[in-house]
């Protein structure tokens, strides 16, 4: 297994902010191979129906995921 700073992180959240901002603190922590899963799991929130997962997000793209 590669080094810790060679191998890649993902953080991903419900619409992205929170795993945007860890990303990014782990980078500037000199990390490095940090990511964000854009839109997060669940995408941004419709303002209009009050509801997630209907705009955006991992779920809302057909994207694989399992629950345990």
């Amino acid at each position: 297994m590669p080094p810790i700073r060679k191998r890649c992180c993902f953080s991903s959240a419900a619409s992205g902010a929170r795993s945007h901002r860890a990303s990014a603190a782990c980078t500037e922590a000199g990390r490095g191979n940090c990511y964000n899963v854009l839109e997060g799991f669940e995408g941004d929130l419709n303002k209009a129906t009050g509801h997630r997962n209907e705009l955006n997000g991992w779920k809302y793209r057909s994207l694989p995921w399992t629950q345990l």
